[in-house]
């Protein structure tokens, strides 16, 4: 399964919407926001639902936070571990290609991924990656907002992503 750039018809979670313009008021007149510009209870309406990674060479994404609804979903906390080595091969590509687009265009990336689950039931993940910069120059970070909806419904055939 492969992410591709897509406009979206969906709607974007609307957690999510709000995280997005929470992000959006710490930019001011740059084009990233830096973690230094926002504490710890700023994300208070998303606890839960928020990741932090670190950009480092390569690019490899560390997770430096896991929310813990995003653990429970993922079956597991990845802080302190890489992206790409918490997650099994066969996804692996799915994965990273919203990282890898953040850092490629600059903005953030809004994801809609399906999952059917052997019980028959369905649940789409709806995830926002975020730009941080500490210098201005470059994303050092990323900022995951993750919310797990059941459906009844599949929702798109296949991952779709785009960069707003």
């Amino acid at each position: 399964m492969e992410c591709r750039h897509d406009r979206m018809g969906d709607s974007m979670h609307p957690k999510l919407d709000s995280l997005l313009r929470f992000w959006t008021g710490l930019c001011a007149a740059r084009a990233w926001p830096a973690r230094r510009d926002f504490q710890p209870e700023d994300l208070r309406p998303w606890l839960g639902h928020i990741a932090l990674l670190d950009v480092q060479p390569g690019p490899r994404f560390h997770v430096r936070l896991t929310g813990v609804v995003i653990a429970e979903f993922d079956g597991g906390d990845y802080t302190g571990r890489y992206l790409e080595d918490a997650v099994p091969p066969e996804i692996r590509a799915m994965v990273m290609a919203p990282y890898l687009a953040v850092l490629a265009e600059g903005r953030p990336v809004h994801c809609h991924t399906p999952a059917g689950y052997a019980d028959g039931s369905f649940r789409s993940l709806q995830r926002l990656l975020l730009p941080l910069s500490g210098d201005g120059q470059r994303i050092d970070m990323i900022m995951l907002g993750l919310y797990p909806l059941l459906t009844d419904e599949p929702g798109p055939d296949s991952p779709t992503f785009r960069a707003l």
